[in-house]
């Protein structure tokens, strides 16, 4: 893709209203300017990567992949979970995978993401310091969700047992260096374990259709946070990149929520 066209890939309005039976636009409208300074930076490694995984194989595969990145991402303005995997009573799991939070534009998380990544790039082991100073050459991690749930999916303890992570490599790389930022997302996209079987491209390849849209969302970040608009760009990147045609800007559609429905402006950024 062209700067051109990562620049239009990028929804002008990406915030959607968080209540609601119709979750509608909301807040300022992202500039051309302001896209094309987010991506720009980024175009030759995502290019890469997706050619590299096969994700521009079909307009569908990379429509959807690219909806999960705007959200991963806040809009592709960072390649690092906000908060770095600091307690957060509203996000309960940060304290579990605490060092090993999100990086990279689809967010790796848990030390087995890392782990898994890291031996299919053969990264040489960390001889030195960690950039991130909850892991040293001693720590233990966990390496995958460790607690039990109830039916309401509230902790109800933990038992998985934590691991020393050291001597392999630093973490940090897949943040601070954009090649891995792009590659580990589309390596994620691919190596994600499901009804199994592995890669997000299965369901990708099926027709468009919101439980298209939901099973995605859900196989990239258990369908909770930014799911509204996750479907919002979806159906904004359908519309940029293929032969789908709707006669005006403003379209709305269903969600796998029988009770929820989502505008979605398909404006570019000018």
């Amino acid at each position: 893709m062209s700067e051109d066209e990562l620049t239009y890939m990028m929804p002008a309005h990406n915030a959607l209203t968080q209540s609601g039976p119709l979750r509608t636009p909301v807040g300022a409208a992202v500039s051309a300017e302001q896209a094309r300074g987010r991506l720009s930076p980024r175009k030759n490694a995502l290019n890469r990567a997706l050619r590299k995984y096969s994700l521009n194989a079909t307009s569908q595969r990379l429509g959807l992949f690219f909806a999960q990145t705007v959200i991963e991402t806040d809009r592709w303005k960072t390649f690092r979970e906000y908060g770095q995997g600091a307690a957060n009573p509203n996000i309960p799991m940060a304290q579990y995978y605490a060092a090993f939070y999100g990086r990279g534009a689809l967010q790796l998380t848990w030390a087995d993401a890392y782990e898994k990544y890291g031996q299919f790039r053969r990264f040489s082991d960390t001889t030195g310091a960690y950039a991130d100073p909850r892991i040293t050459h001693t720590s233990t991690h966990y390496w995958s969700d460790p607690t039990t749930r109830d039916a309401q999916g509230h902790i109800t303890g933990v038992i998985g047992i934590p691991k020393r992570w050291a001597p392999r490599f630093d973490p940090d790389v897949v943040a601070s260096d954009v090649v891995n930022a792009c590659d580990s997302a589309s390596f994620f996209w691919v190596w994600k374990h499901h009804s199994g079987t592995r890669n997000i491209n299965r369901v990708a390849d099926r027709q468009f259709s919101a439980s298209v849209i939901d099973r995605v969302n859900k196989l990239v970040n258990g369908g909770g946070f930014g799911y509204f608009e996750r479907v919002a760009y979806s159906y904004y990147t359908r519309h940029i990149l293929s032969d789908w045609v709707y006669t005006t800007n403003m379209l709305t559609v269903d969600t796998e929520n029988p009770h929820i429905r989502v505008q979605v402006d398909l404006s570019r950024p000018t």
